[in-house]
């Protein structure tokens, strides 16, 4: 659990956090290589990303709460080059010179109506109905993208029903970063048949990042969101094939899984080449 909730990605372009923490205490996130990314799209630099596509910039933004900081901070890091995309099935219309389009509508498992779920400390639960959702894969299809530069989820605890056992690679497009705000003490809220007796909140924590990291993402950024509830985190991942110019050549996407199947155990990325997790 150390190796993998430790940031061990190296990165070579500015990271920043938005909104930063003067504008709002509660929940930036940290994304890299914006500049980068507006200096390759004005310099002809960047490159499209396959058959259909084209060199613009997208970025998805799950759960705003009529509050758009972050798109705001993103669209002027990137100077403008990225398409916004706003999404969110409670939230008032949103709009500004920064939001390509807003979408009443939310990130879920399956394609349905979304319930918000809430335990009481008496064990108690509360459900309301607050919306439409829909899968990621069914978003990017009905929205015709190839590419995502930057995906931002803020959503709550149904993070867990989403992204625990999802195939990143079979996806319609790729995805190059990875926003994500994970609360552990939503779990129960929002997974079918969850137990913490057989999955505590730690391992599935584990599984989600370990997940991300199979198919080709590593964590750049991991840090507290409030001094309340301090399993509560904000983490950034970053595919190892994005970059601001565009993606590196990777003709078969599978290739990932197989490295990572095959790649040295855990305990010897430190140089421990003759230890076991039980020799510490």
């Amino acid at each position: 659990h150390q190796l993998i909730s430790t940031p061990a990605s190296s990165l070579q372009w500015m990271q920043y956090q938005s909104p930063t923490f003067t504008v709002s205490a509660d929940g930036g996130k940290w994304t890299c290589g914006l500049p980068e990314l507006a200096a390759a799209k004005n310099s002809g630099r960047r490159k499209p990303f396959g058959p259909g596509s084209n060199k613009q910039c997208v970025v998805y933004s799950f759960g705003s709460r009529s509050n758009v900081d972050f798109e705001k901070r993103v669209y002027a890091l990137a100077d403008g080059a990225c398409k916004m995309h706003t999404f969110d099935p409670s939230s008032a219309l949103v709009t500004g010179d920064e939001i390509t389009a807003f979408h009443a509508l939310g990130l879920t498992a399956k394609n349905d109506m979304i319930t918000w779920h809430h335990t009481e400390p008496d064990g108690s639960k509360r459900v309301r109905v607050v919306g439409m959702g829909n899968t990621l894969t069914s978003i990017l299809e009905n929205l015709g993208h190839v590419n995502v530069d930057i995906l931002k989820a803020d959503i709550e605890g149904s993070e867990f029903a989403i992204f625990h056992k999802i195939d990143w690679t079979s996806l319609p497009a790729r995805i190059g970063q990875i926003q994500l705000e994970l609360h552990p003490k939503r779990i129960v809220d929002f997974m079918d048949g969850y137990s913490e007796s057989t999955d505590p909140p730690a391992l599935v924590v584990h599984q989600i990042l370990m997940n991300m990291e199979r198919h080709g993402y590593r964590l750049f950024s991991l840090e507290p969101v409030t001094e309340s509830d301090t399993s509560q985190v904000e983490i950034s991942m970053i595919h190892k094939d994005w970059t601001p110019d565009g993606w590196l050549p990777n003709p078969n996407r599978a290739d990932e899984l197989t490295a990572w199947e095959t790649r040295a155990p855990p305990w010897q990325w430190l140089g421990h080449q003759n230890s076991t997790p039980e020799d510490g």
